[in-house]
């Protein structure tokens, strides 16, 4: 046991050795970060999660606010006045005798409150409507974030697609590094001109300088997805092709729910038209403490009350609402005319997208075809020039088109990935057309 723990020790320390204090830091910083991990990052940097939150709550309160017209409303008050004069009632007015006029200072307090029993249903309609708001704003940043995710993915899977380019490349480069040494051993026998050692080198410096340059590219699109979601994606972390988040799970770009919402708020604004055209009853009380109270033959102080019913007919309201309605009844056409519009982009759409998956899918099936012919042709270039039957050109040219038929399927693979997640959470944008 001993023995073992002693040599995990010594093998550990030899890898540190060997990595340095950089190396152990990117062996322990490197990690694995997939696409969905980068979408829910977006969305929590974006605080969309907050921001439903938010709605949620503004929504509950104003419910709570439109709830008033349905509650009894109370109020207290009190006055105090003093009258220039008062009303007198004497015996040449026809009364059969005088009475006490009623005193100049007075004073009332009370209660009063006020029910609502009718409303020909505008607080329902009212509640609905802003049920509805709230959901429109529910979709319209459901639509932001559907676009703050298709950022997403563009940049991961572009990010992808460079590191697989530097990849290929340094495997062409180590191919190279190992036909040069052999080069320069036979340029030391004097068994090839110097022309080829020079040729290897001039190609091992242009494959140098690519991938330097694809590696640039490479950090600056990590970086890019970092601002985006908010978490560092460094260049020695892996991220994972998401080959299964590729599947036709379409989801409904949230544009349609908005028109449909959209149809829904002008209905019920009509209705709500209707609503404040219909009758409105009304119950009312006031109680108090009052001189004069609601005798006035009587000066003093006294406790009073009053209930009664009101009942309002808005008769001009009708003509208004029948006007409304028109508005209304066109501005739903007009809605209707967009929703089918957008159905039909979004069909258009799909059916472009399909297409280009199954364009892609039969280049991959190509591109493997190619990749074995040219590499059976670089092998067979390797073995001639070892006989000094082809030259060094050959074989780079073929080991180019090795590396370039390599790098032609996995940018098709990549293309594939990101026209199915594509097809799956498509913003369709609206038509536009030119002013005649």
């Amino acid at each position: 046991m001993n023995n073992k723990i002693y040599s995990c020790s010594f093998l550990l320390a030899v890898l540190l050795l060997i990595t340095g204090p950089d190396g152990k830091q990117a062996l322990l910083a490197q990690s694995t970060i997939s696409l969905s991990e980068c979408r829910e990052a977006a969305r929590s940097s974006h605080s969309f999660g907050k921001q439903m939150e938010l709605l949620e709550s503004a929504g509950r309160a104003g419910q709570d606010v439109l709830r008033k017209l349905i509650t009894p409303e109370i109020s207290g008050f009190a006055i105090a006045s003093y009258q220039s004069d008062v009303t007198r009632f004497l015996a040449e007015d026809g009364f059969a005798a005088d009475f006490s006029p009623m005193v100049k200072d007075q004073y009332r307090t009370g209660i009063y409150a006020r029910q609502q029993i009718y409303d020909g249903g505008v607080y329902q309609q009212r509640s609905a409507l802003a049920e509805t708001e709230k959901n429109l704003k529910e979709a319209s940043f459901e639509r932001q974030q559907r676009m703050i995710e298709n950022g997403v993915d563009e940049l991961f899977l572009q990010a992808i697609l460079l590191n697989k380019g530097h990849q290929i490349l340094f495997n062409q480069k180590d191919i190279l590094k190992n036909r040069q040494k052999q080069l320069e051993a036979l340029y030391e026998e004097g068994k090839v001109f110097r022309v080829e050692l020079l040729e290897a080198e001039a190609a091992l410096i242009r494959i140098g300088s690519e991938i330097k340059e694809l590696q640039a590219s490479e950090k600056k699109v990590r970086a890019m997805l970092s601002t985006l979601t908010g978490i560092p994606v460094n260049p020695e972390d892996s991220l994972i092709l998401p080959e299964t988040e590729g599947k036709d799970t379409r989801k409904e770009d949230p544009l349609f729910r908005q028109l449909r919402l959209e149809m829904e708020r002008s209905t019920l604004s009509e209705k709500l038209s209707r609503s404040a055209a219909m009758p409105n009853i009304q119950a009312a009380g006031s109680a108090g403490y009052a001189r004069p109270g609601l005798n006035l033959f009587s000066s003093d102080f006294d406790t009073y009350w009053i209930v009664g019913l009101s009942v309002s007919i808005p008769i001009t309201d009708w003509r208004d609402h029948r006007k409304k309605s028109r508005l209304f009844a066109i501005e739903r056409d007009q809605l209707g005319i967009r929703y089918d519009n957008m159905r039909r982009e979004e069909e258009l759409l799909l059916r472009e997208l399909e297409g280009e998956i199954r364009k892609y899918k039969q280049l991959i099936q190509e591109d493997e075809k190619l990749i074995e012919t040219n590499k059976q042709i670089r092998e067979e270039y390797e073995a001639m020039h070892d006989q000094g039957v082809a030259s060094m050109t050959d074989l780079l040219q073929a080991l180019s088109e090795e590396s370039g038929a390599k790098l032609r399927k996995a940018g098709h693979q990549i293309e594939k990935i990101r026209l199915s997640l594509q097809r799956n959470n498509a913003i369709i944008r609206e038509p536009k057309y030119d002013n005649p």
